[in-house]
């Protein structure tokens, strides 16, 4: 009997545990966000979807369904900052599979940030710095993967 007892509450705390997945063909109500930096090389606007709390683990390693982000030099018109995706090899899956998100902003003097991404989970290839360096006329050089 005890061991029925045991098996029983070993059930319940696995059933609670479990992961929330949508139903097939639920529509996703996601959530938005942005967030705004100011360096001296330019402005960084990320702007995302967040997945509900109760999908966020059964979605996907990051809680995010998608995120953008976008500087702005000067007074100058938002322009799509490259991210890990864009900057990676077509041919390699594991980057190009993922969803990227910002985990860190940082203004390296007048002309260069530096964006610490992260694709979730616990990997060697789960986080990727990307510098992005500008003239002095605001615009974006190549930027590359650290």
């Amino acid at each position: 009997m005890r061991n029925l007892i045991a098996l029983g509450l070993i059930a319940i705390s696995i059933a609670a545990n479990a992961d929330v997945c949508p139903e097939k063909g639920e529509v996703i109500h996601t959530i938005p966000y942005s967030k705004k930096f100011e360096c001296p090389a330019s402005s960084i606007v990320i702007s995302g979807r967040l997945n509900p709390e109760k999908y966020q683990t059964c979605l996907g390693d990051v809680p995010i369904a998608q995120e953008d982000v976008w500087f702005a030099s000067r007074g100058g018109k938002p322009e799509v900052l490259p991210s890990v995706r864009a900057l990676s090899r077509p041919t390699d899956r594991f980057l190009q599979t993922k969803v990227w998100t910002v985990g860190n902003v940082k203004c390296e003097g007048s002309a260069r940030i530096t964006i610490l991404y992260s694709g979730g989970g616990n990997c060697d290839q789960c986080e990727k710095s990307v510098q992005y360096d500008f003239d002095r006329r605001g615009r974006l050089k190549k930027p590359h993967i650290r």
